[in-house]
């Protein structure tokens, strides 16, 4: 009597046409990370929560690294949305703007923590390439030093600008990681609205600079 041949585990054929491969990789890679963060994200561990082969990834992702890596460009892409979008919703004042463009960082942050971390970890990208070509978490959007530095040259000129940015910036960056660590000491309900408090006196402060 001949046995049945065994049963193989069922896979996604969604994710094999059309393109969709990569795309079921990035979002099955970026529900790994909420749960197990970047440590816990490998690519067998990936391939197995997309329904796909451990052969599969390689089809896109030389490395757990080159994926990882391809996570935080959507990371870095979807920060500047932020960004911008919170600036294109604000007065038109350059305090506000400024202010504006701050909240659009925090609250990415907040609410992408596991890939906001991924994505200023650079020991899970991989080393950037000797050619001077983009390392992965860098992408052709503005970025937060571009978007900072473009509304503090509105705000105080191009000059001035150029030595606030990174002090705008690490103010930000820092807000945004003691919120995500629990170390301002406000509710959770309450953080939003905290931070929108400092960022505002930030930039009402540099304003009064000019």
């Amino acid at each position: 009597m001949s046995r049945a041949p065994p049963r193989r585990r069922a896979v996604s054929r969604h994710a094999y046409h059309h393109g969709d491969l990569r795309r079921a990789l990035l979002d099955a890679a970026r529900s790994v990370l909420r749960e197990a963060g970047p440590e816990g994200c490998s690519l067998r561990g990936v391939a197995r929560r997309a329904g796909v082969s451990h052969a599969a990834p390689y089809h896109h992702f030389a490395s757990r690294e080159a994926l990882l890596g391809a996570l935080a460009a959507e990371g870095y892409q979807a920060l500047d949305q932020s960004m911008a979008s919170a600036q294109a919703a604000a007065p038109p004042d350059p305090a506000a703007q400024l202010a504006a463009v701050g909240m659009g960082y925090f609250l990415l942050a907040r609410q992408q923590a596991a890939l906001f971390r991924l994505m200023i970890r650079p020991e899970h990208l991989g080393p950037k390439p000797a050619t001077g070509a983009p390392a992965a978490g860098e992408t052709t959007c503005l970025g937060p030093a571009g978007r900072l530095r473009a509304v503090l040259s509105t705000l105080l000129g191009r000059a001035a600008a150029a030595g606030e940015t990174h002090l705008c910036w690490a103010a930000v960056h820092g807000l945004a990681l003691l919120a995500l660590d629990g170390g301002l000491g406000v509710p959770d309900g309450a953080l939003d609205a905290h931070a929108r408090t400092i960022l505002s006196r930030l930039a009402d402060g540099l304003a009064a600079t000019r």
